[in-house]
Formats: C-alpha cells, structure tokens, sequence
C-alpha cells in the first residue's frame, strides 16, 4: 500500500483547464420567518416599449408569503426611487419593516444601496448576490419565468394584433401578478394576500379574462342625436383604488386606458369582435401595419435625410412612393440621390429594384 504525507499542492495547469463553478446550495440556510424579513428584487426587460413607454419590468416579492410585486419603468435608473417607495407603502399598509433586501450587483441596485444606508427611517441591510450567481435569488428567478408564461399565454388567449399584443404588455403583466397573489396550493391554505394583508382584493368575485371586448357607455354630456351611445374597449386590468365594480380599460379608439363600471361584458376576444364588424384580424393586422411602418419611415427620413442635396432630390418624388419603402429601400435611395450621376434616381430600373426591396 502506498501511503501519501503532506498537503497536496494545486496544479496551475490543471487548475487552469479543469476548474468548474463551486456547487450552490439546493436549500437556503437562512429563511424568513416572518413578512418583510427578505424581500428580493429582480429586474427584466422587454424589446417593444408599451404604449405608456415602459420598456423594464421590476418584480419584488416577500419570501415569507410568497407575495410579488410588479412595478414597470421608463429607464433603469428609475429602480432606486421606486423600490424606496414601495418600501414607505409596504410598512404603512402592513405595519410591517423590511429588514433585509436582496438583489444582484447591477448599477441600479448599487446606486439603491446609495439611498439606503444614509436614509434616516431605512434600516435595512442589503444583500448582494456573486456575480453571475442568479441561483442565489432564485426564488424570484423562477417567479419571473412562471410569470412570462403566464404573460404569454393571457396575450394568445386575447387574440391581439401584434401592436396590440406589445403595447399592452405591461397591464398584462400587472394582471398576471395580481392573479399570482390569490393562488392557493392546498385547500386549507390560505393565498399570498390573505398572509400579507389578511384578506383577498375586492375584485375577486369578479374575474375576467384579460384581453375581453366590452362595450363603455359614452358619458359625455352632449352628445349628437345619431352618435353611438357606448364604444368599444378591451379589459386590461383591476383596479385597486375604486370599488369592487370598477375596472382598467383600453379604448381601442383613442389608445388611451380608462376606468368604469358602465361596462357590457361581450364575452368574446379581439379577433371575434373584429369579426362580428366585418373586418377580417389579417386585415386588421395588416392596415396596424402599415400605420405603424408610416410612422417608422417618418423618424427614419427625418434622422437619415439630413444632407441638403438629398432633401432636394427627395421632394421630386412621391411621398406615397417613400412611405412604402422599406427601410432597406430608403437607404438604397440615398445612395442613388448622393451618386455622382444624380439621373439614376429617375431611371424606370432603378425604380424596379426599389420595388422588389418593398417585400422583404
């Protein structure tokens, strides 16, 4: 038998080649034992900005109870302001202190801790996670996925168009979290709002499916003999601030949300009430489209056309013709107008070509 003496050296060749990611814990040594002792934070962003600008998505949650939390920001930096509001509204609501915070190393959240230490009522210890160590919040991680899935699967179920389906997805995802706090997982437990507020929101006997066409009655004082008397919305929302009969509206006229209780509930989604008004939802699709590439084309001249050369080249042709160019196309036509042979531009080939960028 061979018996080794001493203590083994690290090979630095080896160590350089072999050396994986230290094993993270299944189990957490220090859990929460009442409301407000670990709150985490976690922040998500999505592509498409909704209609009100909001392009991040601020999930908080209370490990205790298992309540979440979601506020929706402009730009990141807004993280700091919000989450010490949200702290001040917490402990007036519940009489509860948030004791510790954890979260991730991000800028916003370094600038949070800024705010924190020095505030003279916050004594609250926050608690970094290593970096590219998600699985140290993973509760909140995991939540943010159940929650996306949920987001996703309430826009497929309302049947949007696809400006629609990504201006709304901040009150979708509102909705989503509101719904998550009344889930319970056995019979005899109770949901995540009775364990925080101690009892359910009002609006729970009257649930609907996100995305429902309803018809608002028009409470304008003057009103046309022959004008309708109530116009089409889509329920996006509960509202917390009213009664139990008032909920969060999206006029599909003027594209702005409303509150009311003069609501007839139609039962149906956008694609069938598009339906019952004779337009077909592909139809519908492609007008949103081209509204929608209209207005990208006018930011794209306006940011692209600077040259004085080329905005005088530009006002010979049809502005139809520019509308419904591709942005492909646009830049194509710049380069013909700033060419040296300033005829190419009208040349019936060139034009060709520009037509057949039309359709990528």
């Amino acid at each position: 038998n061979i018996q080794l003496h001493g203590t083994p050296e690290v090979c630095i060749p080896c160590a350089k080649g072999k050396q994986r990611k230290k094993n993270q814990p299944k189990e957490s040594k220090t859990h929460a034992t009442e409301i407000g002792e670990k709150i985490s934070i976690d922040i998500s962003s999505v592509k498409q900005a909704s209609y009100g600008q909001k392009k991040f998505w601020l999930l908080i949650q209370d490990e205790k109870s298992g309540y979440v939390w979601s506020e929706f920001l402009k730009k990141k930096s807004e993280t700091c302001e919000k989450v010490i509001d949200w702290i001040s509204k917490f402990e007036k609501d519940t009489g509860k202190r948030v004791q510790r915070i954890r979260l991730d190393n991000s800028g916003e959240n370094v600038k949070l801790a800024e705010h924190v230490h020095p505030h003279p009522t916050l004594k609250i210890k926050l608690e970094y996670t290593a970096p590219h160590t998600p699985q140290q919040n993973g509760k909140i991680e995991r939540k943010f996925a159940t929650l996306y899935g949920k987001l996703r699967s309430m826009l497929n179920t309302a049947k949007l168009t696809e400006s629609l389906r990504k201006g709304l997805w901040a009150h979708c995802a509102e909705t989503a979290t509101k719904l998550e706090n009344i889930i319970v997982n056995h019979p005899d437990d109770m949901s995540p709002a009775e364990r925080v507020y101690g009892k359910d929101p009002i609006w729970i006997k009257q649930m609907h499916t996100f995305g429902e066409v309803v018809m608002i009655a028009n409470r304008q004082t003057i009103k046309s003999k022959l004008k309708d008397r109530s116009f089409a919305a889509l329920f996006i929302g509960y509202s917390d601030e009213h009664a139990e009969d008032v909920f969060k509206f999206f006029n599909l006229q003027t594209k702005h949300n409303i509150h009311s209780r003069d609501v007839l509930w139609l039962n149906m989604n956008y694609a069938d009430y598009m339906k019952t008004q004779g337009m077909n939802i592909i139809a519908a699709i492609e007008e949103e489209e081209v509204d929608d590439k209209k207005v990208k084309y006018d930011t794209f001249l306006k940011s692209t056309v600077k040259s004085p050369l080329l905005k005088k080249d530009l006002n010979y042709i049809d502005p139809n013709i520019l509308h419904s160019m591709t942005k492909s196309a646009l830049m194509l036509l710049k380069i013909m107008v700033e060419s040296e042979n300033k005829q190419e531009i009208y040349d019936s080939q060139n034009f060709h070509d520009l037509e057949l960028i039309k359709t990528e």
